[in-house]
């Protein structure tokens, strides 16, 4: 029997997460990716380095790397842009609960 797993990029993910603040660390991200994939068993959450420098080259005028460990955003990400560019790909039976997993909260904590 063959499993299957939907794997969410960086660009998706960066996407959602700076829609609503103006940057993040690695670090972060790690942290959230993780806590998706624990969340969504059959998601996984793909912010390798091939992915992140991917994302960052393929929207130039959305996300740009701060320094070693931040990437912000460049411009305000409206959530239509991001519903129609990045979540679109994403299937509606992953959407929903990969969007939950994403709040303002859960990225900056102290």
């Amino acid at each position: 029997m063959t499993l299957m797993c939907y794997v969410i990029d960086s660009s998706q993910l960066l996407a959602n997460v700076l829609r609503t603040q103006d940057k993040v660390t690695v670090k972060e991200l790690k942290q959230l990716a993780e806590r998706i994939s624990q969340t969504l068993s059959d998601v996984a959450v793909d912010i390798s380095h091939y992915s992140l420098s991917a994302a960052l080259e393929s929207y130039p005028n959305k996300f740009q790397r701060q320094d070693d460990f931040t990437i912000t955003r460049i411009e305000r990400l409206e959530e239509e842009f991001v519903d129609v560019y990045f979540n679109q790909r994403i299937p509606k039976y992953i959407r929903v609960d990969f969007l939950g997993c994403i709040e303002p909260r859960d990225v900056h904590q102290p």
